[in-house]
């Protein structure tokens, strides 16, 4: 079988039994390159890089280990947060970090020079590396066995962190905390650690920018977990594996609407642009509607990538939300979420729509009849 489609199984594990780790795994980019030099590597933000030809002759357990391994760097940012200290001993630290909950918590295994000793279990990559810079014996063994050129060998590299992508990161883990968290417990809901529960309120206690709300609202609200079993995934029929077609996490339809009107300013439009790529970059479908008191764009799925990447609002004169709502029954459109940017000062119809509505609200604002809010500080 193609490595290709061995990865492709792998990645339909996770995404059915991991749904934390699948959002990481469905924003991931999965590059292929036989001439790497280890089974795997990272940037700890979203590249995924596999040696076919090492990664190839792996058990399941194995690839399911390392893919896990290698997003668990993303979810932690090791990378980023290595500062100053020793590359090869902080990659060692890293490792010995995160294998043990991949063997003991997961039950996966792991390639030819994965870093693993039980004692190091919940401790955390930092208190690691400080426990060998003081113990010197232990140090050069570990290196010995699993830094570069060691009797093991290095599993997988760290690749340098792209600079200023921390929120990105953070975004992201924050949409899989809240599909992981809107799943009942027992029904698909997969593994997670307490040490990375704890990790992750830790990352997002912070004041949660809007930002954030945004899109862990949007991961509850797309987060469906509806695999079916009724038209099998043809792609793995010719290996006589019967797999669900999937219309999960990567799936769902949003409708963005845009308050172009005079009340709103520009800086406030420009706020919510990067947003708007951002989860549009996790979901099936999009459309935008761009109003003030009529419909004046209508952006559509396939013009979406077009648009993102010039973005420019049409209106800025009285404001209307009627005719949006209109505009989505006229298209026959049935989003699984509706996320608008208004200052509220607005018409509204009486009924609330059948699906879930998020208001992105400007400082001065007024509330809408109906549905959720969070409050853009721009």
């Amino acid at each position: 079988m193609p490595f290709e489609d061995i990865l492709a199984l792998a990645k339909t594990t996770i995404t059915m039994s991991h749904p934390f780790w699948s959002v990481i795994s469905l924003n991931s980019r999965y590059i292929l390159d036989e001439t790497y030099p280890t089974y795997g590597a990272t940037d700890c933000h979203k590249t995924i890089i596999l040696n076919p030809r090492l990664c190839g002759p792996l058990t399941k357990k194995k690839l399911l280990g390392l893919i896990i391994h290698e997003i668990c760097h993303i979810v932690f940012m090791h990378e980023a947060r290595r500062g100053s200290r020793d590359h090869e001993l902080w990659n060692v630290a890293c490792d010995f970090a995160v294998n043990p909950m991949i063997k003991e918590e997961f039950g996966y295994d792991l390639p030819d020079g994965g870093c693993y000793d039980p004692k190091y279990r919940g401790m955390s990559a930092e208190d690691i590396y400080s426990l060998l810079m003081q113990d010197h014996r232990e140090r050069e063994r570990v290196l010995s066995l699993y830094g570069k050129g060691g009797l093991i060998g290095r599993m997988d590299t760290h690749l340098p962190f792209p600079s200023g992508k921390e929120d990105e990161v953070r975004d992201t883990v924050a949409i899989a905390h809240a599909v992981w968290s809107s799943i009942p417990e027992g029904k698909h809901r997969g593994t997670l650690p307490a040490g990375v529960i704890e990790y992750v309120r830790k990352l997002l206690k912070p004041q949660v920018p809007w930002q954030r709300k945004l899109h862990r609202f949007a991961g509850q609200a797309l987060a469906k977990n509806d695999y079916t079993w009724l038209s099998p995934n043809r792609r793995y029929l010719p290996y006589d594996i019967y797999m669900p077609t999937l219309r999960s996490l990567e799936a769902g339809r949003v409708v963005f609407c845009v308050d172009a009107s005079g009340s709103i300013s520009e800086r406030q439009l420009e706020a919510f642009a990067p947003e708007m790529v951002r989860v549009a970059n996790l979901v099936e479908e999009c459309t935008v509607l761009v109003h003030d008191a009529v419909v004046q764009q209508v952006i559509k799925p396939k013009d979406i990538p077009a648009f993102l990447k010039n973005i420019h609002f049409k209106g800025r004169g009285g404001t209307d939300h009627r005719p949006v709502f209109r505009k989505i029954e006229e298209f026959g459109l049935s989003p699984d979420l509706f996320i608008g940017l208004t200052d509220g000062a607005s018409s509204y119809p009486g009924k609330k729509p059948p699906y879930p509505v998020l208001w992105c609200l400007t400082k001065e604002h007024h509330k809408p009849p109906w549905g959720e809010y969070v409050y853009i500080d721009a």
